[in-house]
């Protein structure tokens, strides 16, 4: 009986030691899965996941899954996903407080160790717009950026240049309307195309350096946003509504639509982002292929009264982020390096028609258009950018704003009454949180 016992105890070690074996082979076998969340668009998608497919090819244990959200939802779902127990390994943001707010929680990993050398020269300047506390947090990559994109034949018909000063702009607006024309396509549902010409707005008139301790709710709370500055910025947007410059319900209208408008050559200015390029070129099918050489484009005007640099421009670079939460960092590091590499951001220049960070990435090699190699000279040399307001300020106070940018265009509320509303809710913030700072 004693020996049958020892013959068993020696059958269950082997068989233990060999589902161990088998175990650990299958282990082995299973790749690292690594989640990767982007604002999705058909040109960027595309690029991607060529670039995920080369990425896979070189680290075939890795796998990378991409999940692709339109910009609007993506915005909320990104901020349950990231402060879930299981946020994406690596995920796109936009700089200023939407990715100040998640530093803040630590929920970003600190990346400043792992981007040195090669890499971090590439990218130059742009990692100060992911640098909090003398600290990194991520890469950008394209550089997106708002330009005032016009019809030139319609210009020529009409017989208008382009304006300098707003001054100008208006008279421009005027004549176009006076010809039959819609002067600006613009549609503002979705809250944020109308907060962009609050964002240069302010800084024309406000000044950057008011915006900055405001926005960051620096200084006294009886003193946040009282500058009489934010309501004449309003009154300005308030004052194209008023005297029909802008298409007809731009508030029951998406910027996808109000800009179909300008495709059609009903409208004859559109103020649309870089990333419009790709729909300019004739990629989505809505124009012909050319279409793009019959448009130029221009800043936002200077507005010579108001207190700030008017040689500043509006935009900021898209980055990446790794989850301080990833079970894999070293994996998302590779991957990130090698989306952020010369070679992927040539891909992206040429598939997407963006303007990149990267150095070498941007030129006539991978820039199908003129108008793409024009406005990446004309950004590299403004003295400045400033940000977009719906991610630059603390969300609470940016919510509150947009809102009443909306109820303004809709005539329900007047620029004092939303300075008012912004006022009250960035001193609550503060109150609760205190000033930002970085």
């Amino acid at each position: 009986m004693f020996r049958k016992g020892k013959k068993m105890l020696g059958l269950l070690v082997l068989v233990g030691l060999l589902i161990a074996f088998l175990a650990q082979a299958v282990w082995s076998a299973e790749k690292v899965q690594l989640n990767w969340w982007v604002v999705s668009e058909p040109k960027r998608d595309e690029c991607i996941k060529v670039i995920i497919n080369n990425f896979q090819q070189e680290y075939p244990d890795i796998e990378v899954n991409l999940v692709s959200i339109p910009n609007d939802p993506y915005k909320t779902k990104i901020r349950v996903a990231v402060g879930s127990d299981a946020p994406p390994d690596l995920f796109e943001v936009w700089v200023g407080e939407f990715t100040g707010k998640f530093v803040r929680a630590g929920q970003v990993l600190d990346i400043t160790d792992y981007l040195t050398g090669a890499w971090r020269e590439s990218l130059g300047g742009a990692v100060t717009v992911l640098t909090y506390d003398e600290r990194i947090y991520g890469v950008p990559h394209c550089l997106q950026v708002k330009y005032m994109f016009y019809i030139r034949s319609v210009f020529d018909e009409v017989g208008v240049r382009v304006p300098q000063t707003w001054d100008e702009f208006l008279n421009v607006c005027a004549k176009l309307k006076a010809a039959g024309y819609i002067p600006i396509a613009q549609g503002n549902l979705n809250r944020w195309p109308g907060c962009h010409w609050i964002s240069i707005l302010n800084q024309k008139i406000v000044g950057e350096d008011q915006i900055f301790k405001d926005y960051n709710l620096q200084g006294s709370p009886e003193d946040l946003f009282t500058a009489e500055a934010y309501v004449e910025a309003l009154a300005k947007l308030l004052s194209l509504q008023e005297k029909g410059f802008f298409s007809k319900g731009m508030n029951a209208m998406t910027q996808s639509e109000a800009r179909a408008l300008f495709l059609v050559e009903q409208a004859a200015m559109f103020y649309g982002g870089t990333w419009q390029l790709v729909t300019f070129g004739g990629a989505a099918g809505e124009v012909e292929p050319g279409w793009i050489d019959g448009l130029s484009a221009f800043r936002f005007p200077d507005i010579p009264e108001g207190l700030g640099n008017q040689d500043y421009i509006l935009g900021a670079p898209g980055g990446m982020v790794v989850s301080s939460k990833t079970k894999y960092p070293e994996e998302v590091i590779s991957l990130l390096r090698y989306f952020s590499s010369v070679e992927s951001q040539k891909l992206w220049a040429k598939t997407t028609n963006e303007l990149t960070v990267v150095k070498g990435t941007t030129t006539e090699e991978t820039a199908p258009f003129a108008l793409q190699i024009e406005l990446a000279r004309d950004t590299a040399e403004a003295s400045g950018m400033i940000g977009w307001l719906d991610t630059v300020l603390e969300i609470s106070v940016s919510t509150d704003y947009l809102n009443g940018i909306q109820a303004m265009l809709n005539y329900t509320m007047t620029p004092e009454q939303v300075m008012e509303m912004v006022r009250e809710t960035a001193q609550l913030v503060q109150s609760q949180i205190g000033p930002i700072t970085y």
